[in-house]
């Protein structure tokens, strides 16, 4: 769930980096919160509670967006993540006063044509900036894009980036227990939660394929639903632990079993 809270809020920030001027709420956040500043300079200690919220979201939403470089005039030179080492205004604070750029200035503002074009000078600072300019495309506008093959923005693709597919999720102990729990027992919303199951069962279709994801006795992959529920003494009688998977050997005993005389084939 939390994955899933944090993929929403990123979308909200998603809409703050596109900026496309159908958003009301965008708008305002633009010209009244940020200001002079963009979402990677702003200062997080200030505003409301659920604002504080997604400033802190940054660093996953810089995970998550690619800033491509065209002509340069909507990026900002110091404040936006187009360059390598992020906003750099704050990996070099001494930028603007060396270059003699304004903290305002536009990326175009180094650009001419297809070419870089900064201020000549010999600080450190500014050769390291140089040494890992990207590449321009002054031919087409700034573009920020989403790290997927659309480029876009999707909660899905968002709760990947937060949560990776090779991370191994625990959700099945919770489905367990959602099935076969006693619904006398926990807190008021978890009976609550439990008194659903019925009506929730026939929305929902347990598709098996390999089943090593599926419990034998516990999900209700089968027509009868639930098979420990159903048949309580079913793991003693095919020997079949309680804990196994629908998989492999443990389903091929389970179709075998003398048990198929109360249904389970």
């Amino acid at each position: 769930m939390l994955a899933m809270n944090q993929a929403l809020m990123l979308k909200h920030l998603w809409r703050i980096l596109q900026n496309d001027g159908t958003s009301i709420w965008v708008d305002w956040i633009q010209h009244y919160r940020l200001r002079n500043s963009t979402i990677w300079t702003f200062n997080g200690a200030t505003g409301s509670w659920s604002w504080k919220k997604l400033i802190k979201l940054r660093p996953l939403l810089q995970n998550g967006v690619c800033y491509k470089v065209g002509n340069g005039s909507s990026f900002s030179l110091w404040q936006d993540i187009w360059h390598a080492r992020g906003p750099l205004c704050l990996s070099y604070p001494r930028g603007p006063a060396l270059t003699g750029l304004p903290i305002s200035s536009l990326l175009s503002s180094v650009l001419q044509q297809d070419q870089w074009r900064w201020p000549a000078s010999t600080e450190a600072d500014i050769a390291e900036i140089i040494s890992q300019l990207p590449p321009t495309n002054p031919t087409t506008s700034d573009q920020i894009c989403w790290r997927n093959s659309a480029g876009k923005f999707t909660v899905q693709s968002a709760i990947l980036l937060i949560q990776p597919a090779t991370m191994q999720v625990q959700w099945h102990g919770l489905l367990r227990d959602v099935w076969t729990a006693d619904a006398k027992g926990g807190s008021w919303g978890w009976r609550k939660l439990l008194r659903l199951r019925s009506a929730l069962l026939p929305y929902i279709e347990f598709k098996v394929g390999n089943g090593d994801i599926f419990s034998i006795w516990h999900d209700p992959w089968h027509s009868l639903g639930s098979l420990i529920r159903r048949f309580p003494r079913g793991p003693s009688r095919t020997n079949i632990p309680i804990a196994a998977k629908l998989c492999g050997d443990c389903g091929r005993r389970l179709e075998l079993a003398s048990y198929h005389r109360y249904g389970v084939h």
